[in-house]
């Protein structure tokens, strides 16, 4: 039912997607935990479907052509029911509602504003979630520019397989449909089977030491010998490939927009990183307030779902110390600041680490340190 409205909606939800970073949730959404339960009127009326989904929120929606949940394929529905029906039988991880009828279901998602939490949904107090859905007088169904998300709790989400037959996991690539990253098309594995075990079947049967699967269905290979591509192109991180497999809902296959291809390589397994160190930021040194220390714990990305609730702007005057303070007094567990005149607070924490030089906004109030960045957290902790 949805393989055609997916590609559709998928070349739709793509316009200008390039100009947005993509930023990935699945390390957060895994570790949400609800605290309370939304009111009835965010929910489905099947005890069934509320035993398979989790709601976790309202979030902004801001851009019509290229949605939160990103990617995803889209069907006009009139209640919550039919639309988390209809995400069941798209196999996706994450379901959307929005404007009162319009249901997206995705793997991915991406977005730069925290979401308004599940446990504080209401009538009075609906984050933007203010539109009736169309087929019901009581459920609500996201809202003009706002989507009620929901996580599923029977299919977790996809991943980078690291290992497939005798071949490792190198790297997500940028392609290109005029000139293939890797020259062998493999036309025999039937479009709606793509898997990452058929492809690198198919090219080990050929002789060749690359494999790769771009934007979903299409399998590729290459030898090392010939192009070896990891010296020649960008190279993106592993979750920047985010389009599943066409054949395998669990594995990931480079995206269909922007084109990237999942490249595996046979030989052998590659070296296990060493440990990262200690954060350390000479810039930005630990805060004292009331005698209590909160240490910088380091840079991190923005993330849909942040557990920093309260969330305040400086203007001019914004420095780590500030929000230190504002949060301590709060009672905050943690404290971040970010885009360089925003502060937050919260008491968990579930965004992924970033490289330190994504934190690189001067603090307006204190030019030596750094307040995060544009998709960046400058995070410091309670001691």
């Amino acid at each position: 039912m949805f393989s055609s409205i997916a590609r559709l909606a998928l070349l739709t939800s793509a316009i200008g997607a390039a100009a947005v970073l993509a930023v990935p949730f699945a390390a957060a959404a895994a570790t949400h935990t609800l605290v309370a339960r939304a009111t009835a009127e965010f929910l489905p009326a099947s005890g069934e479907l509320q035993g398979t989904w989790e709601l976790q929120g309202c979030s902004p929606d801001p851009y019509r052509l290229n949605p939160v949940i990103w990617g995803s394929s889209f069907q006009e529905v009139d209640t919550i029911d039919e639309c988390l029906t209809t995400c069941d039988s798209a196999g996706a991880h994450y379901c959307g509602l929005g404007n009162g009828f319009e249901c997206y279901a995705s793997n991915f998602l991406r977005h730069k504003q925290p979401i308004f939490p599940a446990a504080q949904l209401s009538p009075t107090s609906d984050g933007g979630c203010s539109s009736l859905a169309r087929g019901s007088n009581t459920q609500r169904g996201g809202g003009v520019n706002f989507l009620q998300v929901y996580t599923s709790k029977q299919r977790p989400l996809p991943s980078t397989k690291p290992r497939v037959n005798s071949y490792n996991f190198d790297g997500c690539y940028s392609d290109d449909e005029n000139s293939r990253l890797l020259p062998t098309q493999i036309s025999s594995i039937d479009f709606y089977g793509m898997t990452l075990d058929a492809c690198t079947a198919a090219c080990s049967a050929q002789g060749m030491d690359q494999a790769g699967v771009s934007g979903r269905h299409e399998c590729f290979c290459g030898k090392t010998s010939e192009r070896d591509v990891a010296k020649e192109v960008r190279k993106w991180a592993p979750e920047d490939c985010f389009d599943t497999c066409s054949g395998d809902g669990g594995s990931f296959c480079g995206t269909y927009y922007p084109r990237r291809i999942s490249v595996y390589r046979q030989g052998a397994a590659p070296p296990t990183p060493p440990p990262a160190p200690a954060p350390t930021n000479p810039r930005n040194p630990d805060v004292m307030f009331k005698n209590v220390k909160y240490a910088y714990d380091g840079c991190y990305a923005t993330s849909l779902f942040s557990f920093f609730t309260f969330t305040y702007a400086t203007d001019r005057k914004n420095s780590n110390e500030r929000c230190v303070a504002s949060c301590a007094a709060r009672g905050f567990t943690y404290a971040a600041t970010t885009n360089g005149n925003v502060c937050r607070c919260g008491n968990a924490l579930a965004n992924r680490k970033a490289d330190a030089a994504a934190c690189n906004r001067a603090c307006p109030d204190a030019s030596s340190q750094t307040c995060g960045g544009r998709l960046a957290l400058s995070v410091y902790k309670r001691a």
